[in-house]
């Protein structure tokens, strides 16, 4: 039997201020809400960090370690002028192996976040 990779899930302590900035910043859609959690549009979710916690009775230590999440966008230099002062800036966009350019930044949980072009 093989798997199949359905989602990432964020686990989040703040459910609105997690989706104001991943619509925000990204432009994702939601396609689904409920009372613990939001699906964007192409399958991205974002759960309440409390209420799975509950149901998985387990502590939550990670904080992103171990993890990156990527997006790529068109233009980096026009979306890093629309929104690098109000992101969590690790480093901002600069060239990389490849040829390829990239910035990385925190989200409101600290998640690590890629932000890139291709060349």
């Amino acid at each position: 039997m093989t798997a199949r990779f359905v989602t990432p899930l964020l686990l989040t302590s703040d459910l609105a201020a997690s989706t104001a900035f991943y619509s925000d910043v990204f432009g994702l859609r939601i396609s689904e809400r409920h009372d613990t959690a939001v699906i964007f549009e192409g399958g991205f979710a974002l759960h309440d960090r409390d209420a799975v916690l509950k149901r998985i009775g387990q502590p939550y230590a990670a904080q992103g370690v171990g993890a990156v999440y990527a997006f790529e966008v068109p233009d980096l230099n026009a979306f890093w002028q629309i929104h690098g002062a109000t992101l969590d800036t690790i480093h901002p966009p600069r060239s990389e192996n490849g040829g390829g350019r990239v910035a990385r930044v925190r989200d409101p949980e600290q998640h690590l976040l890629e932000i890139g072009e291709k060349p």
